[in-house]
């Protein structure tokens, strides 16, 4: 096991520690790209604002850094793509700013469920499941914060976005 995966692993539900992603290199890294490499990822993520998935934010840096260093096979551009590797959930979004609480307002009819989330615009996920977290269906929010979904055995729901704190597991 190597690093990563142990931080990776640390930690329980109960008493989170370690990470969610790691970024790290399977041989000895040079000093001065890498920090190329860091501060493309702080620029996009601060002066951009950028929620970006943690594998996209990795890949701006190594761009830039094989930009500034060199893609050519001896370059440190190119050694620093070759030797950096993603651990962990490289899906995950990296927020910019605190994450909102929404105001959930559903209505559902024979087999239908309605969710508008107020004071907010599209793209939210809101999916349905049943009790064991199964038969899910998922839709995003139009622009009035607002979905409809077609009911075929789900009771619970949960609403995710990139700058609001998630709403797990509602009653339909």
């Amino acid at each position: 096991t190597c690093f990563a995966e142990a931080w990776l692993r640390a930690g329980t539900k109960d008493k989170p520690a370690g990470c969610l992603t790691f970024a790290g290199a399977s041989t000895n890294m040079a000093w001065v790209p890498p920090c190329t490499w860091i501060k493309e990822i702080i620029t996009e993520q601060t002066c951009k604002k950028k929620n970006d998935i943690i594998l996209v934010q990795h890949t701006y840096g190594i761009l830039k850094t094989m930009e500034e260093y060199g893609i050519e096979d001896k370059k440190e551009g190119n050694q620093l793509f070759e030797q950096t590797h993603i651990f962990g959930d490289g899906t995950a979004t990296v927020r910019t700013e605190a994450a909102a609480r929404v105001t959930i307002y559903k209505s559902r009819s024979e087999d239908s469920f309605t969710v508008k989330i107020k004071d907010a615009g599209a793209g939210l996920v809101v999916a349905a499941y049943d009790d064991n977290h199964g038969n899910m269906i998922v839709s995003r929010t139009n622009q009035n914060g607002e979905t409809t979904l077609n009911l075929n055995g789900q009771t619970m729901f949960s609403v995710t976005g990139d700058s609001i704190e998630p709403s797990i597991d509602n009653e339909i």
